[in-house]
């Protein structure tokens, strides 16, 4: 017999990892970012209904994800991709 605390669950910080590789996916590739993002509710719904945790880890992971997702991006555009163009001078 398997003990309750020996079932895996998905905990607050995983839900924030697929939330931010979803998005990125989906930044790229929408059809299997769609996926992704499928995938990423799946894991933040799991994370309840096996009662091991709250659903409010669940939100918050999702809450950091998409808060890092955007900042990151934004950082990418401004500083990273201007800088991928040859220096003419």
């Amino acid at each position: 017999m398997i003990s309750s605390q020996c079932v895996a669950s998905f905990r607050g910080g995983l839900v924030a990892e697929v939330t931010v590789v979803a998005l990125s996916v989906r930044k790229n590739a929408p059809r299997p970012g769609t996926l992704f993002l499928f995938l990423a509710t799946s894991m933040a719904l799991a994370t309840d209904y096996g009662r091991h945790h709250h659903a409010a880890y669940a939100v918050a992971g999702a809450m950091v994800g998409v808060g890092a997702y955007f900042p990151s991006m934004a950082i990418q555009r401004w500083v990273i991709e201007p800088t991928d163009k040859p220096f003419v001078g």
